[in-house]
């Protein structure tokens, strides 16, 4: 009986934590389900229109996103917006473990035919970059071998549909972050940011993430927590 009442105690715990309806009454964070791949890949597309990982055909899309919704490396939250999902959270939770899932994602031969089929422009553009970072003396490692002393976090992909922008949504996102990472016993939460996206800098500053690094991507941003046991 103890335990049913501790896991409902949690089950309420987790529903006032995810639930912000701070800025609408009808705003809330959920996790991703199946229903929502469509809306995912529409707001992906529309948001990254240079990007090859988001314009691969719709089937294997949709093949990706099932996929990614089973890891067990990361947790996908959606920002839902009178019943419609406006934003998207990927938060890895297991780095190293994430970046042999993606890797094996990414890598099969079918999602690199996909993409070179229906986005040889996109493709090439890629491989030139990945190329170009190989051969550079400056470049980093990439997030995943970032590895620090403590426990943490990373925001892999955060971003809310170019309609509903500058409303304070993807702030609610990466506050909702902050909290989850703060109940998952982390320390703290990391993101990389493109040097030149100066309003996404600012808003993490204002959200006290200190830069703490530069990557091949970018800027590494870290917002340490308070230990769990001074919460």
């Amino acid at each position: 009986m103890k335990r049913q009442q501790d896991t409902i105690q949690s089950k309420m715990k987790e529903k006032e934590i995810y639930n912000d309806n701070r800025t609408r009454p009808d705003m809330f964070i959920r996790r991703v389900t199946h229903e929502d791949i469509d809306e995912l890949i529409k707001i992906c597309r529309a948001s990254f229109p240079d990007t090859l990982r988001w314009h691969c055909p719709k089937f294997y899309a949709r093949k990706q996103w099932e996929t990614t919704l089973g890891l067990s490396s990361c947790e996908v939250w959606g920002c839902s917006l009178d019943g419609r999902i406006v934003g998207l959270l990927i938060l890895v939770t297991n780095v190293s473990q994430h970046k042999k899932e993606k890797w094996e994602l990414w890598s099969r031969p079918l999602a690199v035919f996909c993409t070179f089929a229906t986005c040889p422009k996109l493709f090439t553009n890629k491989l030139l970059r990945r190329i170009s970072t190989a051969i550079s003396t400056n470049s980093h490692v990439s997030y995943a071998d970032d590895v620090d002393s403590f426990s943490y976090t990373w925001i892999e992909l955060v971003v809310i549909s170019p309609d509903m922008r500058r409303k304070g949504l993807g702030t609610r996102m990466i506050e909702f972050s902050i909290k989850r990472t703060s109940q998952l016993g982390r320390e703290a939460v990391k993101l990389i940011v493109r040097l030149s996206s100066k309003n996404a800098i600012r808003l993490y500053e204002e959200l006290g993430f200190k830069r703490t690094g530069q990557s091949r991507y970018g800027y590494i941003y870290t917002k340490v927590l308070c230990q769990a046991s001074e919460l």
